[in-house]
């Protein structure tokens, strides 16, 4: 995905349209780093574009993210993924988003396990 970074200070790739801006990435990168740092070692911070920027982290293995909002009534929420999405859960701090989802698919493997633990067979 190309960016153009004119004299207005647009940074928005060119099918987007919407006329993000410089500021508005970097914005939604301190606000991944920082949630980066507040998760801490192994967790690095990214940003992407969909009609603005927003930030989100991504843990070492890959496999949990954590989608971070922007303040609104100085309240932040953070909402952390698992796999695909299949899991997601959302705290008031990345820390407490992470726990609840690892917990969340835990339990519904753990229920998974149980269903499916010695059925019966055809032949």
């Amino acid at each position: 995905m190309k960016k153009s970074l004119k004299k207005s200070r647009r940074m928005c790739a060119s099918w987007c349209g919407r006329g993000c801006t410089k500021a508005e990435h970097d914005r939604a990168l301190r606000l991944a780093t920082a949630c980066a740092r507040k998760l801490g070692k192994g967790w690095r911070p990214r940003v992407h574009e969909n009609l603005g920027w927003y930030g989100y982290t991504v843990s070492s293995c890959g496999r949990i993210t954590v989608r971070v909002s922007s303040p609104r009534r100085n309240v932040q929420r953070f909402l952390a993924q698992l796999g695909d999405g299949r899991w997601s859960s959302s705290g008031l701090n990345p820390g407490a988003a992470v726990d609840a989802v690892v917990s969340q698919a835990r339990s519904e493997v753990s229920r998974l396990r149980e269903l499916v633990e010695n059925l019966p067979t055809w032949r």
